[in-house]
């Protein structure tokens, strides 16, 4: 069976996603995954905590990883870009969360959307999955194996010292 990963941008995120966790866990465990684990990890607050996830049993073990957060949330594709440096392929969903219309779910909202490359994956309507019902249908939408095409990556190689004259 399957194992995924559902990581909170913080614990703070944790009571609005609660219950929808505990209905997930009762659906899916023992028929189609192993365990739900919950994480809390935040990209920004402890980057390295994140590049070493990727490196470690905890990614690698897992089939999909579920990012939940708010505000300026550009943890899934960040956490994208680290699992394809490592070579670690595997399915990054983006669920922002937060009161609809809200400065904080606005950013999250336009930080997944947003993300060049869109690697990590949206609703079926392009659109983030967004707060209790979006992890749930995300959730649900890998359980019964409905997932994109994986998108070819496109490396756009840094520049240093330019030029801006000529």
């Amino acid at each position: 069976m399957r194992k995924i990963r559902i990581i909170l941008g913080s614990r703070s995120d944790l009571p609005q996603l609660r219950e929808a966790i505990r209905a997930l866990r009762k659906q899916f465990v023992g028929s189609v995954f192993s365990i739900i684990d919950i994480d809390v990890m935040s990209i920004h607050r402890n980057p390295i905590n994140a590049w070493t996830f990727v490196f470690t049993d905890n990614c690698k073990s897992a089939d999909a990883i579920f990012y939940c957060g708010s505000k300026a949330f550009a943890a899934p594709g960040v956490l994208d870009a680290f699992a394809a440096a490592a070579n670690v392929d595997i399915p990054i969903f983006g669920i922002a969360l937060g009161e609809t219309c809200s400065d904080a779910f606005n950013a999250a909202f336009l930080s997944i959307k947003e993300l060049p490359g869109q690697y990590v994956i949206m609703g079926k309507d392009g659109e983030p999955y967004v707060n209790a019902d979006g992890l749930t249908a995300a959730v649900t939408r890998f359980a019964e194996g409905i997932m994109p095409e994986p998108k070819a990556r496109k490396s756009v190689p840094a520049e240093f010292s330019i030029n801006i004259d000529s």
